[in-house]
């Protein structure tokens, strides 16, 4: 969380000197103060979809940059919509192509997490309704879901976190079958240009200490107060996306 604002806030600083010099005459730029803001926050999502493989993000971004800068690239006579058309396609054949690298490269870093036991899925480019997957012993979970529409349901009796990498796509995830191994449960949310629904037993309570980047959480109050309860932790990023907690 604290890289992520230095990282943020360095963007936000060279966009100020920027503008503080072209009016000042040190440099030139013929932009608008408004490409200027779209751009910096398309190289920073471009460099932060590169460091975390995150396929959709680096093509996206780079075609959103060619269409902000189409006249300088000579390209201006192709059309938005087939800019996009193209991205599309590239997204979808280099993730079918770099699947099993990125898969392999996310399993490792979340055993590396964590190293009890772990339970791994990715569902991908296909409309998916899971009703049962994971296995009931495990105690962190890592789901993956990718230009997708996935609904899960956890049985897990000794469960101590799981994550959800939800890009593109819509995740509904149910935990009134879940008995936390204690009495805090870890829930780490990477949701990029999607959404996510939690439906959480209403005796829980919920600590929301997620980091929003042009995203909404939404948390309602707690229905039963209770200090001595369980308590979800929620962790991660919310990047052009939206999560909802539902009490149930």
């Amino acid at each position: 969380m604290k890289k992520g604002r230095w990282f943020w806030g360095s963007f936000a600083l060279i966009g100020a000197a920027i503008l503080l010099g072209s009016q000042l005459d040190w440099f030139t730029y013929s932009y608008s103060p408004w490409t200027l803001i779209f751009t910096l926050f398309l190289a920073a999502t471009f460099i932060t979809s590169l460091v975390s493989l995150w396929i959709s993000g680096i093509v996206f971004s780079l075609a959103a940059l060619s269409i902000v800068y189409a006249s300088a690239l000579g390209i201006a006579h192709i059309s938005i919509w087939m800019i996009i058309l193209i991205a599309i396609l590239v997204n979808i054949g280099l993730s079918l192509i770099f699947h099993p690298w990125i898969a392999k490269h996310h399993r490792k870093r979340m055993m590396n997490y964590h190293h009890g036991a772990h339970y791994f899925e990715e569902n991908i480019h296909s409309r998916h309704f899971n009703a049962h997957t994971n296995e009931d012993t495990d105690t962190a979970l890592y789901f993956v879901d990718k230009v997708t529409s996935s609904t899960r349901y956890l049985h897990n009796k000794q469960l101590e976190q799981v994550t959800f990498e939800v890009s593109l796509g819509d995740l509904k995830a149910y935990f009134d079958d879940v008995v936390p191994a204690q009495s805090d449960l870890v829930v780490n949310l990477n949701v990029s240009m999607g959404q996510a629904e939690l439906f959480i037993p209403k005796d829980w309570q919920v600590s929301n200490e997620l980091e929003y980047t042009m995203g909404t959480v939404n948390v309602p109050d707690s229905v039963i107060s209770d200090v001595e309860g369980i308590t979800v932790h929620l962790r991660g990023q919310v990047s052009f996306g939206q999560v909802n907690v539902h009490y149930i």
